[in-house]
């Protein structure tokens, strides 16, 4: 915490309750070490906040409560907390008392107005709640299209489909229908955090096909094969034909979908084909990793490389597209920013325009379990080439 701040905090704490009626020195004394106290509480409680220790913080900040009173910096804290645990019920009650104050030097004040902006999201968030609980209460829905766009044809396999690119190279694709799903991450997170925050419910008017596994060296030689350009480095293990495609740039990527009459998926449309729309942590559900997927930590994959695409039959959508939480990272046609998910909460769905980096999801053969859920988010300037990053390509129906 900000020192000289929090010395003016206790300095307006011991001031604001300084003034009452006349009273006797040892009960003045006594007075001021009561206030002293509870002003080193309530520092206290900001000090456990700033470590996201918000159920002791909050204990301590509605024992201040109850000492000093209802004081609009004091509640603004404590609804803050509650905010951070996603109580937004509780941290309703808490804005309600403080806006409640009457003052009118307070009403005129940034302070008022900051309680008042809190206010405001937590009834966006109270909102976001109740339709992320309809959506975590109700199954995946997985459904076939109504017909097939031309290029596209129906595979071997149930619910699996082919996509012609006219180059003499097929790809398998899976489908996703349109409609609602939960887009970021369940997990609690600090208040300032947003980068996969807020969780919300994301609606993707449009149905698409995507990629049923990530596009293998065998399909991007072709393609270099038949353009020109450059193939990718090698990576320690060696190119082999039915694994993922590494070191491939974000340009590489795109050119490649757009020479197969496919594109990047966005991240709303790769997050939604990797958990569904429920919410899940992972593909598969909310298991930890394990063997479910290639990441550093399966002990049925010792190797420090790619897998073959689909080896792990467990690490797969409930769309049926396989890899998305390990193997290889996957790029995204999305221009990064950090706070986007605050618009999207707000139902403005529009992509970045702007920002130079790009956005990739997943997780990646060397990936640590820490980081390892379908919400994470990643970003790297898009000329990066690195052998733990490719892509799948979508066909977005209009």
């Amino acid at each position: 915490m900000d020192r000289p701040y929090l010395e003016a905090l206790i300095a307006v704490v011991l001031t604001t309750l300084a003034c009452g009626p006349a009273v006797a020195q040892p009960e003045v004394e006594q007075a001021q070490l009561e206030r002293s106290e509870q002003a080193r509480k309530w520092a206290q409680a900001r000090a456990l906040s700033e470590k996201n220790d918000y159920p002791q913080a909050l204990l301590l900040y509605d024992e201040v409560i109850g000492i000093l009173g209802p004081l609009p910096n004091l509640l603004q804290d404590a609804a803050r907390a509650t905010f951070h645990q996603q109580d937004y019920p509780r941290s309703k009650e808490y804005v309600e008392r403080a806006l409640a104050t009457e003052n009118s030097n307070f009403r005129n004040s940034k302070l008022f107005q900051s309680i008042s902006a809190l206010g405001l999201q937590l009834e966006i968030r109270m909102e976001q709640q109740a339709g992320l609980k309809r959506l975590q209460n109700h199954p995946v829905l997985v459904a076939s299209p109504a017909e097939l766009p031309a290029g596209m044809r129906r595979g071997r396999e149930p619910d699996i489909y082919v996509w012609n690119t006219g180059k003499g190279l097929e790809i398998e694709m899976v489908y996703v229908p349109a409609g609602d799903f939960i887009m970021g991450s369940l997990q609690l997170k600090k208040i300032d955090d947003v980068d996969e925050n807020p969780c919300h419910v994301h609606s993707l008017p449009s149905a698409y096909f995507i990629g049923r596994h990530e596009v293998t060296w065998q399909q991007y030689l072709q393609f270099c094969r038949q353009t020109g350009r450059n193939e990718p480095e090698s990576p320690p293990w060696g190119v082999r034909d039915d694994h993922p495609v590494v070191s491939v740039s974000w340009y590489d990527a795109d050119a490649f979908c757009r020479w197969s009459g496919l594109s990047l998926p966005t991240e709303a449309q790769w997050e939604k084909a990797a958990r569904g729309t429920d919410g899940r942590l992972q593909p598969w559900g909310a298991e930890a990793p394990g063997s479910h997927c290639i990441w550093a930590g399966n002990p049925n994959h010792p190797d420090k490389s790619t897998a073959p695409v689909g080896q792990t039959g467990e690490d797969v959508s409930p769309y049926g597209a396989f890899d998305m939480a390990g193997n290889v990272w996957e790029w995204c046609v999305d221009r990064y920013n950090g706070r986007v998910y605050e618009r999207y909460a707000r139902g403005q769905t529009a992509a970045p325009t702007s920002g130079t980096l790009r956005v990739y999801r997943g997780g990646g053969w060397n990936l640590e379990d820490q980081i390892l859920y379908a919400a994470n988010r990643f970003r790297v300037g898009p000329d990066v080439r690195v052998n733990s990053i490719g892509f799948r390509p979508v066909y977005p129906l209009p």
